[in-house]
């Protein structure tokens, strides 16, 4: 299935309890939703330049992802962790200085994060 978007770099994909399936657009500052039948949906994150990676299902029946802005050089500008509702309501929650890449939902009912810049790992209560 082409995603809307030319050059969009989709990266994570994840199962929503929506029954359909969710990604992250590195490239482009959107989350996808992909139905069963091949319907693609894109939602923009509302900040600009940002590169959403990973994305999980997560205890609370929505998606969350990871979302990093780097200048040219490699410098962090922005961190967070995104959560997008199964009707396609994004929020945001700063992660100053930390890189979030990779994303997981544990069994202890959090998220579990990864931080690249700070070599640490990350806990989120949702």
């Amino acid at each position: 299935f082409a995603v809307p978007t030319a050059g969009s770099s989709p990266e994570g994909i994840a199962r929503g309890s929506d029954g359909n399936l969710w990604f992250t657009e590195a490239s482009s500052n959107k989350i996808g939703r992909i139905s069963p039948t091949g319907t693609i949906v894109e939602y923009a994150i509302p900040t600009p330049n940002n590169a959403p990676y990973e994305i999980v299902a997560g205890p609370d029946g929505n998606l969350w992802f990871t979302e990093v802005t780097q200048t040219s050089s490699g410098t962090i500008v922005d961190s967070k962790i995104g959560r997008i509702t199964p009707a396609g309501v994004v929020t945001e929650c700063p992660i100053p200085n930390s890189m979030p890449y990779g994303i997981a939902s544990g069994a202890d009912g959090n998220l579990w994060f990864t931080e690249r810049a700070s070599g640490k790992i990350g806990l989120l209560a949702p």
